[in-house]
């Protein structure tokens, strides 16, 4: 009988009373004790069993087992509370019984809790499709340091262990049974003989009347699984030996059997274990009783699914007894947790938080938007605790975006869990060594006086080395290569380096501090200029200023220096956002460069965090900063690689080396150093901060800002794709370079011809989608440019002119573009004669131009004088004479000449089915415009199966959102529509219409006349009230995009005149006839 419960050592506190009753039955057996019942003088009488034991070093341990007198987290929380204030203990441990993962996991196998949090913890609110979303607030609690770096290396427990009978879960033993009856197919289950069956399968019974489709009523097999034989259930094997996970435990208030890791893992992924009062555990120890070590030990019994076993709750708590015994005995001795003298628990009481560094920069009053990112530091720290080798955190960052800042707020508010907190300036060796001397003298190191650095350094390792519960800061640490040599090969604390350097490779383990988000930028920027207090939120401030501080933040494109900088400014000056950012629109440059009189002096202005971080970069790699340079004068974000891989070499060394895959590789490695750029290896491109390409700008001259921004317009000038459509999605991704680069052209007064043809190739495409204000001022620089360094009469000046004509053409402008073809022509023919095919082509398109205008009379002779040269000099089978012969066949159908046009389609067609193939896109075209003239003169049925054809051929060939695919389903559903088929046509109008608003625009002409085609179709039926809205949105469209009189419009009036009318708004249709009249 134990004999002294004067003093507690160790408490074990369960769940359940089968929990402790398995804990107390381990350590009777294993010690050859007895427990003796007793209960807490206070606290309601809180029942535990306690004895006397010896550790492995012969020293006597008091322990005492209790169990909740209910199950939950609240009941746990209430109950340890009440028995370590009446009774404190040196070491408090949990055992018991939880569920373990499937595939992560084996039943009876142990969970130790490296740290513990509350799953369900946070709030639930809706997304943006209204749906319930569970945003987690995750806090985590665990043991201290030097109890999980012991645990991580005891494997005392293996012995005792491995010889518990480890009984078969039912799923083995179904198994086992089966693979029996595999072996044996003409026996039954009361075949096997008794000693086998009680090994490998207790239950038999309840097994095979729970599985009436595997095992027939005489136990045997069943004629179906005999056929499926093994693809369902492989042979049984013997368990394994219980494994220890040393793993995040997930704790909730309910018991589980849904089978929920995936809900647990969301906040933290390497969470395999749940019960209900780990995290309540630890949270008790750690907060209340800092004094107290801990640890969390349970056996995994289930899956947390539907298959409950309870055949593993005795061995899964039996051998968390068994862990949690051989862990005290080895670890609660005097030696590594002495017990506290009397004196030590007074001054405990009033224990107050480690000194911090005099170099620790101060808390930020303004910190703003990082608390997530400041847990996942104290997590990653955690984690890293016992790792063999250790490794350092890295944050990692472009300068300016708060990584100094993240890491002092760590140090101040996690200062409780370390004894000391050192802050070293890691810029170089000279600092570094500076650092190690200061610690040296800080903690009474004998070599503090030494003169030689090496013994200094060597010292402090050592100490590092020996000593738990510290952290070290290591700021500044961009030249990463040197910082190795200061970092000790094996330590009990915590090293947080921050750096500009993107790659840290081996040294450390990086964590990239996220972008804040554009309404915490906000916030930080009207709480640093004063305009809301430091604890308001951002609904708290003036809409006013809440808008002009969003926009300043997406100026600069939130990074936190900059906003700092700017909310100083604003304060001093006493100016408001608004203000703020009208100025900083016109000198950005010279704003980046102020630091506030009342700021932080030691923090540098964004001008000189980039410069310093660029000269490094170009004093080490002058290639890379070439790059930087250029990618300056481009678009900041998404800046294709084969800009410069895929390009000229002449355009300067740069694009020399960069067509070697490795030499390029190596330039954009030493120029993403200091973060300055990022690249996006899936999709080759490059990102470079907005605020870095101001200063980089700014830091040299007007002639070489001058050079650099023609080197740009060059290198995306040769790059710039063909508009066609299916270079669409190239175009779209170099048009903001080439957007940026004329602006460079504006901003420089460059007049070169590479401008020029840069500035005609982006109107093109800007043509092609239907932006025909922007492509016309572009193709007006680009005719003025052109001319400068050309001439009038250069081909390609001609062909901005002929383009400006196509642009006014789109518009319906027909009177403005006529002078302009009528003067390529001109041209054309006087310096290049009027055969050329150039002279031809101009020709061609005044004689489309005429065409569109009805203008029928003077566009035949013009096209068969085409037509008739094209036949001589090119041949009757080239494409030019075949498009001139198709447009001339268009004339003829549209003066209803269809005598005349059907047997030039067809002599088109036979040709290009012929030369070019039947699915090519020219030859479908001439199939549809056969068509055509089946559908005008009323032959439907000789319409449809062509309409049919082209439209399956495009949709295979061209894809189903192509611009001619959709054509064709205009056309097949205005057959449709002409036969009074309308509930045939109607999804192929709709179909058109959503995938041309997705793919073009809302308000591209194509996608307008896709909306006139639904709203007629709904007139024709008298839906007048959907086709109302229809009509409204399409008059408007062509109005702002093609002009009052172009045709288009003037057919979508008379049927918008016509609807309102049959609705009885006949003064709204009279005042559209009037605005809209000639």
């Amino acid at each position: 009988m134990p004999t002294d419960n004067t003093a507690c050592d160790v408490w074990i506190v369960c769940a359940l009373a089968e929990e402790a009753e398995a804990t107390t039955k381990v350590i009777a057996e294993q010690c050859g004790v007895q427990f003796t019942d007793d209960y807490a003088k206070q606290n309601n009488k809180r029942q535990y069993k306690w004895t006397i034991i010896k550790n492995d070093v012969g020293e006597s341990l008091n322990v005492r087992v209790s169990w909740a007198p209910g199950a939950g987290p609240q009941e746990m929380g209430l109950h340890l509370q009440a028995l370590l204030n009446e009774m404190p203990a040196r070491f408090v441990g949990m055992t018991g019984i939880c569920a373990g993962e499937r595939d992560k996991t084996a039943l009876g196998d142990l969970i130790v809790g490296e740290r513990a949090f509350l799953y369900d913890q946070g709030k639930v609110v809706l997304n943006e499709h209204g749906q319930p979303v569970h945003k987690h607030d995750v806090e985590t609690w665990g043991p201290n340091r030097d109890t999980l770096q012991y645990v991580r290396s005891f494997d005392g427990w293996k012995p005792l262990v491995a010889k518990l009978p480890r009984r078969p879960t039912r799923r083995q033993q179904r198994d086992w049974l089966i693979d029996w009856l595999l072996q044996n197919p003409t026996l039954s289950l009361n075949d096997i003989p008794d000693p086998e069956i009680d090994a490998h399968a207790p239950n038999v019974v309840q097994i095979a009347q729970k599985l009436p489709k595997i095992f027939t009523k005489k136990y045997q097999l069943t004629a179906t699984y005999r056929k499926i034989n093994r693809r369902f259930d492989p042979a049984y094997h013997d368990p394994k030996a219980s494994k220890a996970h040393i793993v995040p435990v997930a704790s909730g208030n309910a018991v589980r059997a849904d089978n929920p890791f995936a809900q647990i893992q969301t906040p933290i992924r390497s969470a395999i274990a749940l019960e209900m009062e780990g995290a309540t555990f630890y949270r008790i120890v750690s907060k209340d009783f800092p004094g107290a070590h801990s640890l969390f030990v349970k056996g995994v019994c289930d899956y947390a699914d539907p298959e409950k076993d309870d055949s593993y709750h005795h061995y899964a708590a039996e051998a968390s007894a068994l862990y949690m015994l051989s862990f005290i005995q080895k670890y609660v001795t005097e030696e590594l947790m002495p017990r506290p003298t009397a004196s030590h628990q007074d001054a405990s009481q009033g224990e107050t938080p480690p000194r911090l560094p005099a170099d620790l920069p101060k808390d930020l009053p303004f910190f703003t938007g990082r608390d997530r990112f400041i847990e996942q530091i104290r997590e990653a720290l955690a984690d890293t605790a016992g790792a063999d080798p250790p490794l350092p955190i890295a944050i990692t960052a472009l300068g300016g975006e708060g990584k100094t800042s993240c890491a002092a707020r760590y140090c101040h508010q996690y200062a409780q869990n370390y004894n000391a907190i050192f802050w070293i300036q890691a810029q170089s060796k000279t600092t570094l060594a500076e650092g190690y001397a200061a610690i040296a003298s800080r903690m009474g190191l004998s070599a503090a006086t030494e003169a030689d650095q090496t013994l200094v350094i060597r010292a402090v390792k050592h100490w590092l080395e020996s000593n738990h519960d510290w952290l070290m800061v290591l700021d500044n640490a961009d030249d990463l290569t040197i910082v190795r040599d200061f970092i000790p090969s094996h330590y009990g604390g915590h090293i947080l380096i921050t750096s500009q350097e993107s790659a840290v490779g081996d040294i450390a383990h990086a964590m990239e501090l996220p972008k804040l988000s554009l309404e915490d930028s906000a916030l930080l920027l009207l709480r640093r200029a004063k305009r809301i207090s430091r604890n308001r939120p951002f609904d708290h401030a003036t809409t006013e200023d809440k808008e002009a501080a969003l926009s300043i933040a997406a100026e600069v494109e939130c990074l936190p220096l900059a906003l700092d900088q700017a909310g100083a400014y604003i304060e001093e000056a006493k100016i408001s956002p608004a203000k703020y950012l009208t100025e900083f629109k016109s000198r950005a440059a010279e704003l980046l460069k102020k630091n506030g009189k009342m700021s932080d002096q030691a923090r540098k202005s964004v001008t000189i965090t980039f410069s310093l971080a660029f000269e490094k970069v170009n004093t080490a790699h002058p290639l890379a900063g070439d790059l930087l340079r250029c990618c300056a004068f481009l678009a900041p974000s998404n800046i294709p690689e084969s800009i410069f891989t895929q390009s000229k070499p002449e355009f300067g060394d740069l694009w020399l080396h960069a067509a070697n895959p490795n030499f390029w590789d190596e330039i954009v490695s030493e120029a993403r150093r200091y973060s300055l750029l990022t690249r996006d290896s899936e999709n080759d491109t490059l990102s470079i901060h907005r605020l870095v390409q101001i200063v980089l700008r700014d830091a040299i001259s007007e002639t070489d800002r001058r050079n650099w921004a023609n080197t740009a317009i060059n290198a995306i000038s040769y790059a710039f794709p063909s508009f066609e459509y299916e270079f669409w999605q190239s175009c779209d991704q170099m048009l903001p370079h080439a957007l940026a680069c004329i602006d460079r052209v504006n901003r420089y007064q460059i007049a070169s011809y590479e401008a020029g043809i840069l500035l005609m190739e982006t109107a093109s495409y800007l043509n092609e989608r239907a932006q025909y204000v922007q492509a016309e001022q572009l193709y007006d620089s680009t005719i003025r440019i052109l001319i400068s360094s050309v001439g009038p009469e250069h081909p390609d000046t001609l062909s901005s002119i002929a383009g400006l004509a196509i642009i006014y053409v789109n518009q319906g402008r027909y009177n403005d573009a006529e002078p302009l073809y009528l003067q390529v022509k001109e041209i054309q023919e006087r310096v290049l004669g009027k055969e050329h095919p150039d002279t031809l082509g101009s020709v061609h398109n005044l004689a489309l131009l005429y065409d569109n205008q009805g203008r029928y009379e003077e566009a035949e002779p013009m096209y068969l004088q085409v037509t008739e040269i094209w036949e001589r000099v090119l041949g009757k089978e080239h494409p030019d004479t075949l498009s001139s012969i198709n447009n001339l066949a268009n004339l003829y159908k549209n003066q209803g000449r269809y005598e005349e046009a059907e047997p030039m389609y067809l002599q088109v067609k036979e040709i290009r089915e012929r030369v070019l193939g039947k699915e090519h896109p020219n030859t479908l075209s001439s199939i549809n415009n056969l068509a055509n003239l089946y559908s005008d003169r009323g032959r439907y049925e000789e319409a449809e199966p062509l309409y049919l054809l082209v439209k399956e051929i495009q949709e295979r060939v061209l894809g189903k959102e192509h611009p001619d695919t959709l054509s064709s389903t205009n056309n097949l559903a205005g057959l449709y529509v002409n036969q009074g088929r309308y509930e045939e046509a109607e999804p192929l109008y709709l179909l058109a219409k959503e995938i041309r608003e997705r793919v073009l625009g809302k308000e591209h002409p194509d996608t307008l006349s896709s909306i006139n085609n639904l709203a007629l179709l709904y007139s024709n039926q008298g839906r007048y009230e959907e086709a109302e809205p229809l009509y409204l949105r399409v008059v408007s469209g062509f109005e702002k995009k093609l002009g009052k009189n172009h045709p288009w419009t003037k057919i979508a009036v008379r049927g918008y005149v016509f609807v309102l009318r049959q609705l009885g708004r006949a003064a709204e249709a009279d005042a559209l006839e009037a605005r809209f009249a000639d």
